[in-house]
C-alpha cells in the first residue's frame, strides 16, 4: 500500500510536466499557425500571474535588413493607450483634482454649448457623442501633419455632436483626446510626464513611452501594411495625432507589468478598479476597457490599432489570465491570435479556421438553408447563397462567405465563426452561431 503510495505520488509531477509541455505545445501551433497563413509576425506573452506560459518572437522587425524579433522590441500600441488615460484620470478623482460628473467646460473652458452634458465620465465610456477625428474626412490627408492638443481639439469642436450626450454608445478617439487636456490641466503636467510619474515609474515599465519618430527609440519596430499577401511600409503617421487615445509605444513585458499592477491593485484602490472595469448597463466598455463573457468565462480585453501596427491584450480574472500579441502589421491579426490562446488556455477546444477541411455541397442543399432565423432577442439573421457559398448576415453585419464543412455546418476561413443548421421533418428549423466561443441559436420563421 505505502509503496504504491508512493508511485503514484511520483508519477505526479511527470503528468503535470508533460500536461504543460503539450500546452506549450499547443499554444506554439496555433500562433505558427497564423503565421504561416495569415503572415503574422511580432511578440505573443501568455501568463498565469506572474507565471509565462509561452513568451516568443516571430518574424521580422524589419523587413528591409531582415532584423528578427526580440522578445523586447518596442511596438506601437495604439488604443491600448486608452487604458493608461483612463487609470490617470481615476487617480486623478482619487487626488480629488477631477471629479467624473464634471462637464468638461471645466477643464476646457472653450467648449462649444453643444457640449454642456458632456462629461468626463461620458467620455470615458464613449456615451458622450463627440464625433471621432480619425472618421473625419480629411483624416487621411492630415495624419502626417504634427499637431498640439490645442490644435487637435479644434480639428473637432465645432463639428455636430453624433447625437445627444448620455443617449448612445459610439466610440471616438476624440474623447480620449479630451481626456489627454483634462489630465494636463487638473495635474498641471503635460500628458506623458504624468503617466511616466504616475503609471510607468512606480510599475518600472522602462520599455514604454511616448512616440515620436525624431527620437532614438533603442529596439523601435517598423510598421507594414500587407495587401493580397505582400508587404509595404506603413503610411507615415504623426504621433502627436492619436495623442492620449493611442500614441505610446511598450513592450509584451511591460505590457504584463501593467496588467499585474492594474489587476493586482497596485495602481488604484479597490473601488477605483471597480469603477474602471465596469460599464453601464447594457452595455460592454467601461473606462478604457471591454467586459465580455466569453464561453461562459468573464474576460477585459481592449485592442489597438494604428498605422503599421495593432495589438491586443486580453485578462481572464478567473485565473489571472494574460494574453498580449503585438505585431508590426495591420489590422486584427494580433487580436485574433489573442483570442484564440485566451481561449485555449481557459479549457476551449480552439479549432482555427485554417485546420477545418472543406467539403463539397449540392446547390440544392446550400438553397434549402437561405431564409431569415430569429434570435431570442429579435435580432434578425438572414441566410443568402452568393457564388457557391453561404453569407450569414446577422442584424446589419454582413459576415464573410462559409464554407461547409460537412452537410450542416459551415465556417468562416477569416474570422473564428461557424453556423450549424438543425433539421426537422428534413427542413432546416433553426441554426446555432458560434463566434468567437460565444454560441447564439436562431429559429427560422
Amino acid at each position: 500500500m505505502f509503496s504504491a503510495c508512493c508511485v503514484a505520488l511520483c508519477f505526479l509531477p511527470l503528468l503535470a510536466l508533460s500536461q504543460t509541455a503539450q500546452q506549450s505545445s499547443r499554444m506554439q501551433q496555433i500562433v505558427e499557425g497564423y503565421v504561416h497563413e495569415n503572415h503574422f509576425m511580432g511578440v505573443v506573452l501568455v501568463a498565469e500571474g506572474d507565471r509565462v506560459l509561452l513568451q516568443k518572437a516571430y518574424g521580422d522587425a524589419d523587413l528591409e535588413w531582415q532584423t528578427p524579433h526580440t522578445l523586447d522590441g518596442r511596438f506601437r500600441i495604439g488604443s491600448l493607450t486608452k487604458q493608461f488615460t483612463a487609470a490617470s484620470i481615476l487617480l486623478l478623482m482619487q487626488q480629488g483634482r477631477v471629479h467624473l460628473d464634471d462637464p468638461i467646460r471645466t477643464y476646457y473652458p472653450e467648449a462649444p454649448a453643444a457640449w454642456d452634458q458632456v462629461t468626463i465620465r461620458r467620455l470615458l465610456n464613449h456615451t458622450a457623442g463627440v464625433p471621432n477625428f480619425t472618421s473625419l474626412p480629411d483624416y487621411s490627408s492630415t495624419q502626417r501633419l504634427p499637431v498640439t492638443p490645442q490644435q487637435l481639439i479644434a480639428r473637432f469642436r465645432d463639428k455636430p455632436l453624433d447625437f445627444t450626450p448620455g443617449s448612445k454608445m459610439k466610440y471616438s478617439n476624440s474623447g480620449y483626446a479630451l481626456l489627454g487636456w483634462v489630465i494636463e490641466k487638473a495635474s498641471g503636467m503635460p500628458y506623458r510626464e504624468y503617466l511616466q510619474k504616475s503609471i510607468f515609474t512606480p510599475l518600472n515599465m522602462t520599455e514604454t513611452g511616448y512616440d515620436n519618430p525624431a527620437t532614438i527609440v533603442p529596439k523601435r519596430v517598423h510598421g507594414y501594411a500587407l495587401q493580397d499577401g505582400k508587404f509595404s511600409n506603413a503610411d507615415f503617421i504623426d504621433m502627436s495625432l492619436p495623442y492620449a487615445a493611442g500614441g505610446f509605444y511598450s513592450t509584451a513585458g511591460d505590457l504584463l507589468k501593467w496588467e499585474l499592477g492594474l489587476y493586482g491593485g497596485k495602481v488604484l484602490s479597490a473601488e477605483s478598479l471597480n469603477m474602471m472595469l465596469t460599464p453601464e448597463p447594457k452595455q460592454t466598455y467601461a473606462f478604457g476597457i471591454s467586459e465580455h463573457t466569453v464561453a461562459g468565462h468573464k474576460r477585459y480585453d481592449h485592442d489597438g490599432g494604428v498605422d503599421g501596427f495593432n495589438a491586443d491584450m486580453i485578462y481572464y480574472p478567473e485565473k489571472q489570465l494574460s494574453v498580449i500579441a503585438l505585431t508590426n502589421v495591420e489590422g486584427i491579426i494580433a487580436d485574433r491570435v489573442a483570442d484564440a490562446l485566451g481561449r485555449f488556455v481557459m479549457g476551449e477546444n480552439v479549432i482555427l479556421p485554417f485546420e477545418r477541411k472543406e467539403v463539397s455541397i449540392a446547390p440544392s442543399t446550400l438553397n434549402e438553408y437561405a431564409g431569415t432565423y430569429t434570435e431570442a432577442d429579435g435580432t434578425q439573421d438572414g441566410i443568402t447563397v452568393e457564388d457557391g457559398h453561404l453569407v450569414l448576415t446577422s442584424g446589419a453585419r454582413k459576415r464573410p462567405p462559409l464554407s461547409a464543412e460537412s452537410e450542416t455546418r459551415f465556417f468562416s476561413r477569416t474570422m473564428d465563426l461557424q453556423v450549424e443548421f438543425q433539421r426537422e421533418a428534413g427542413k432546416a428549423s433553426s441554426l446555432t452561431i458560434t463566434l468567437g466561443g460565444n454560441q447564439t441559436t436562431a429559429t427560422r420563421h
